[in-house]
């Protein structure tokens, strides 16, 4: 089977205030927006120059959902809790995006992924998200240039990429797939 994640989407309550401060933060650029009369739905599609996606949703009437403080406190409610972006640079992507406004939630460390390290910030509305540092993404991503943007598409935060890293251990062991609930349909 050939698929992959095309992109996340984010429940929000400010669509404006939101859209601005992810493409501000991540360097997005708006590739489409949407308004649905019907239930009265609006949206906005972002890109990430290396391709992934954010969809903001807003939708009048909406009323807060889960909004965890931290990533284990989220894992105490089924559903969505917080999506992921990877980085070959943890501690500048980190400080950058909390002096634009993210909410410090826990600081570059470990992750329970061997030879991984990670982060959690929130955006302004509270959703959480987490900060992958790995080494394959030195060799998936082009460098960037340590120049001032020339338009909206490149990120606002430009990063060194030379930094010494040591290549992770690759993960041995098979994944398996998740054993239905009792009652649901396999």
């Amino acid at each position: 089977m050939r698929t992959r994640l095309d992109h996340v989407g984010v429940n929000v309550r400010d669509l404006a205030a939101q859209t601005d401060w992810y493409r501000d933060a991540f360097g997005l650029r708006t590739v489409f927006e949407f308004h649905l009369d019907g239930p009265g739905l609006r949206g906005v599609v972002l890109e990430h120059p290396h391709g992934w996606r954010v969809e903001l949703l807003a939708r009048a009437g909406s009323a807060a959902g889960l909004r965890a403080p931290d990533p284990l406190t989220a894992a105490l409610t089924e559903g969505y809790g917080h999506f992921a972006l990877t980085t070959p640079e943890l501690d500048p992507v980190h400080a950058a995006l909390v002096a634009h406004g993210a909410g410090e939630v826990m600081s570059p460390g470990p992750s329970p992924e061997p030879g991984v390290r990670m982060a959690w910030v929130s955006d302004p509305e509270g959703n959480l998200i987490e900060l992958i540092e790995k080494f394959e993404v030195m060799e998936k991503l082009e460098p960037m240039e340590k120049s001032e943007p020339t338009s909206e598409f490149e990120p606002t935060a430009k990063f060194e990429t030379e930094a010494n890293f040591e290549p992770r251990k690759q993960n041995v062991g098979k994944h398996t797939d998740r054993t239905p609930e009792r009652g649901q349909a396999q």
